[in-house]
């Protein structure tokens, strides 16, 4: 009986009986099986049966009650990121917060249930291919079908530092306004951020990242600049999100700032 709409259905069973003669009197053991389909049902339901038996013991039937609920999407415990070179050997599993009652199976397409999604020796020409995590649940090969797609992804560091522009080592600057833009060029995928920071403090603000196929850049401008500022240290890094690590590197300039040029003019009668 499913008790979320209380509805009723007498299903005939099939008895599979031993005779056992007792000094007592004849007794019978046996099993009484019955088969029923449930339709696939998101979220869970709660199914009782009970079995009466004809001719069979006076009082209550005996019964149990089964639930029945639907798994979530499978997952995999494969990295986002793999370096060219590097072996992949990763799993399609389903989720066990959701699991589902009865429980699911989960496989990699085209392959069998526990075996292992294995890529040795990664190159670039493999970024960006798609792998697919298969769930299936249910009788009849699975009334419920699902897929969860894992996208393998190559990494390269940046090759290069962090390049700082807008200052003239060379001639330094005077005292009033500095503008300095940061940039990191390269990497798969890019860098997530730029940062500029200088020190001692100076007063400064950050204009939004500029972002391309190529690069990530930031500009930074030094507020009233001024003469006891000379010899501050301006320093860029960036994270990059696959492993920080492995790019933690940063470019930095000290400015020579010189005081407001002024001319006299003294004149003489």
């Amino acid at each position: 009986m499913n008790r979320s709409s209380m509805q009723e259905t007498v299903i005939p069973g099939e008895v599979k009986r031993t005779e056992m003669n007792t000094s007592r009197g004849v007794y019978y053991n046996g099993n009484c099986t019955f088969m029923t389909s449930l339709s696939p049902y998101q979220g869970a339901r709660r199914y009782s049966y009970s079995v009466s038996f004809s001719p069979g013991p006076e009082g209550k039937p005996t019964g149990k009650s089964v639930t029945i609920r639907s798994p979530g999407d499978p997952v995999t415990n494969c990295p986002q990121y793999v370096y060219e070179g590097q072996s992949v050997g990763c799993d399609c599993l389903v989720n066990p917060s959701s699991s589902g009652l009865p429980p699911a199976t989960a496989q990699w397409q085209g392959s069998g249930p526990g075996k292992q999604l294995v890529i040795s020796n990664v190159t670039r020409n493999v970024s960006g291919h798609v792998f697919n995590c298969s769930l299936s649940w249910g009788p009849a090969g699975g009334a419920v079908q699902r897929q969860t797609e894992y996208i393998l992804k190559v990494a390269d560091p940046p090759p290069f530092p962090p390049v700082i522009s807008g200052y003239n080592d060379k001639s330094g600057v005077t005292a009033g306004n500095l503008t300095l833009t940061c940039t990191v060029t390269g990497g798969r995928p890019l860098v997530t951020s730029v940062n500029v920071s200088c020190r001692p403090d100076v007063q400064g603000d950050v204009s939004w990242m500029n972002v391309t196929n190529t690069s990530v850049s930031v500009t930074f401008t030094i507020l009233s600049l001024e003469a006891r500022h000379d010899g501050t240290e301006c320093v860029c890094t960036a994270d990059w999100e696959v492993h920080r690590e492995t790019y933690n590197v940063s470019a930095s300039i000290q400015l020579r700032v010189m005081g407001n040029l002024w001319l006299i003019v003294v004149l003489i009668g």
